[in-house]
């Protein structure tokens, strides 16, 4: 017997400000913009998906400054068999203050029984700049087990 498929289109949009914890030394407030558009699509076993998000922080302190973001994240996910799915995503962010970043995240994921999921995913970054061969971050590999109750 075939398991239950869906084939739909699903698009939104979002917008926020606020107010958030300032990370960098010398920073007292960091109010910032944020806003963009998402769509998730389904074709039976197979999942696309993806967003796009604009953003402007305003850092308040020593040095104010204002920091515009821009990123892109697409994905998919298929489902091989009811118990196995295997997902990519590729997501990249543009900053007007520091270096960018791509990031690649491979994974697979496996239904051990009922609410129990053993989850391997990879995390990939790029290398940035042509003058430094140091990365964005450190490429990884993760082994994780889910429990739901």
């Amino acid at each position: 017997a075939e398991g239950y498929v869906e084939n739909s289109v699903s698009l939104g949009a979002f917008a926020y400000r606020g107010k958030g914890q300032p990370v960098q030394t010398g920073v007292t407030e960091d109010w910032l913009m944020r806003s963009g558009f998402r769509a998730d699509i389904w074709l039976k076993d197979l999942n696309v998906y993806g967003t796009a998000v604009f953003g402007k922080d305003e850092l308040r302190g020593a040095t104010p400054r204002a920091v515009n973001t821009s990123s892109i994240m697409a994905g998919a996910d298929y489902r091989v068999l009811p118990w196995l799915m295997p997902s990519f995503r590729f997501e990249k962010t543009n900053y007007t203050d520091r270096r960018n970043v791509i990031q690649m995240l491979p994974a697979f994921s496996f239904l051990v029984r009922a609410n129990v999921r053993v989850v391997a995913e990879g995390h990939f970054f790029n290398r940035v700049q042509a003058e430094s061969s140091s990365r964005t971050g450190l490429n990884e590999g993760l082994i994780r087990l889910e429990f739901l109750f």
